[in-house]
């Protein structure tokens, strides 16, 4: 029998670099209305959970109640875990604790990492069906190389890696989790309180092989795994958009 899947999407109503930040609109849908519909279109998932401490209308997502192969619950949050302190994964079990299912396998879709399309779910779903990956985290390539780092104590700079001064085209292209995708087995989150499991997909944004990427391509999976945290993050957002670097 086929593993079955769910979406969980967290929308806290606190946050300190932007206000509201879940709630910003791309095309005039909510960022969590996004990352629902989104997930709908997948046609991967038996459930979609909402967990938020706004109220189900102020979300944008009212009139979403999903169709005959996707079930959409909204669940609110405990107050302990709309704080700035709480922890993601302390936010999935409550939720999954409440919400006791069949499936096995959970897909964690933060609405501030919006720009997923069909292919990104199509993927990882095939690279999880090989049996070979016990989770699957999307990543983004980094534009500045930590051999060009340094960081700074007393007014003194240290370099952060002790290598040589490579030029660009000999460095190994860096990588970092880009937020759209954290996808791992239910029993990992609520037995072990983890997310990033071993062995783990490297699923890069925009499906690219980063070690023969060309830098364009690099550019478009930077652009695709933003991470909508701050106001200069929402302005590049909306400047792909705009000029239809990306679509919403």
């Amino acid at each position: 029998m086929p593993e079955k899947h769910i979406a969980v999407i967290p929308a806290r109503m606190g946050s300190k670099s932007i206000k509201d930040k879940n709630l910003l609109e791309i095309n005039g849908k909510s960022l969590v209305r996004v990352a629902v519909e989104k997930a709908m279109e997948a046609r991967i998932f038996t459930r979609i959970l909402v967990t938020s401490d706004y109220p189900r209308y102020k979300l944008g997502i009212e009139d979403v109640y999903g169709d005959s192969y996707t079930k959409i619950e909204f669940f609110r949050r405990p107050e302990d875990l709309a704080t700035d302190d709480a922890k993601m994964i302390d936010v999935l079990k409550q939720v999954l604790g409440n919400a006791k299912g069949p499936e096995e396998w959970v897909w964690l879709l933060q609405p501030t990492s919006p720009f997923r399309d069909i292919h990104d779910f199509k993927m990882i779903h095939e690279a999880i069906s090989t049996g070979k990956w016990e989770s699957v985290i999307s990543f983004k390539p980094v534009e500045d190389n930590t051999n060009r780092i340094y960081s700074v104590k007393n007014a003194q700079a240290y370099r952060y890696k002790n290598s040589n001064y490579d030029n660009k085209q000999k460095l190994r292209t860096e990588v970092t989790r880009s937020g759209n995708f954290y996808v791992t087995r239910r029993k990992y989150i609520l037995e072990h309180s983890s997310i990033e499991n071993k062995p783990f997909y490297t699923y890069m944004m925009g499906n690219i092989d980063v070690e023969k990427a060309t830098d364009m391509d690099k550019k478009y999976s930077r652009m695709l795994g933003i991470n909508i945290d701050s106001e200069d993050h929402w302005t590049i957002a909306k400047n792909h958009l705009r000029r239809g670097d990306i679509r919403g």
